[in-house]
Formats: structure tokens, C-alpha cells, sequence
């Protein structure tokens, strides 16, 4: 099976539809009847496999998920979207949460299973 992402004109990912692996972007773009630009998408082909309201990238044939963070920056390298400063080691059970508003992790708490 291959998964295929059709992209708006403003790079912007719509609908992501699997098909079988004869499928090519020409074949569903004429499935699909529609004018939009499919492109096929895995970790492999495309650094992150894409979703609805990833943005795609042709210079680099790249896909990359929306901003989470306001002051979140996009990494041109790892194409993931890296916060102003680094998340915590984990050294035990903590499950680290982004506070936007104080720009700091916070643990949040988890209890382990028994």
C-alpha cells in the first residue's frame, strides 16, 4: 500500500488517501478528479510522512506538521518544530508539557503502570 497527500496551491495538505502500489500521483490525481498536485508520502520518500495541515515542501520534497507553539522555530535540518529552549531529560516518569505562556516544561505528572 502507498499513501498519497493532495496539496492546495498554497502547499498546504487536504486529504491524504491510501491506495494500492500500482497507484502513481498521476493515477490518483485522475481518481481523485481534482487539479491539485498529489504527491506520494512515507518517512522514507518524504523526512515525515504527511498529514491534514502538513505543509509541503518541493525544493526539498519535505512535508512538515503544522506550528504547535507561537514561539516555537521550524528546523530547517530535522524539518520538526523545535521550542525556545530544550525539553527536559526525562529521569523517571515525568511527562513534559509546553507552557506557552510562561515559556518553560512543565511535568505534568504520570503515574507508572502498577
Amino acid at each position: 500500500m502507498k499513501l498519497f497527500a493532495e496539496i492546495s496551491p498554497s502547499n498546504t495538505v487536504i486529504k491524504v488517501a491510501l491506495a494500492d502500489d500500482s497507484e502513481t500521483e498521476a493515477s490518483i490525481q485522475a481518481i481523485e478528479k481534482t487539479s491539485n498536485i498529489w504527491k506520494e508520502t512515507s518517512q522514507a520518500l518524504t523526512v515525515n510522512r504527511a498529514g491534514i495541515g502538513f505543509t509541503y515542501v518541493s525544493e526539498n520534497n519535505i512535508f512538515y506538521p503544522p506550528q504547535p507553539y507561537p514561539s516555537w522555530t521550524l528546523n530547517e535540518t530535522t524539518w520538526e518544530w523545535d521550542a525556545p529552549t530544550p525539553k527536559p531529560e526525562d529521569v523517571g516518569y515525568e511527562l513534559w508539557q509546553w507552557d506557552e505562556a510562561t515559556q518553560t516544561w512543565v511535568d505534568v505528572g504520570y503515574q507508572p503502570p502498577e
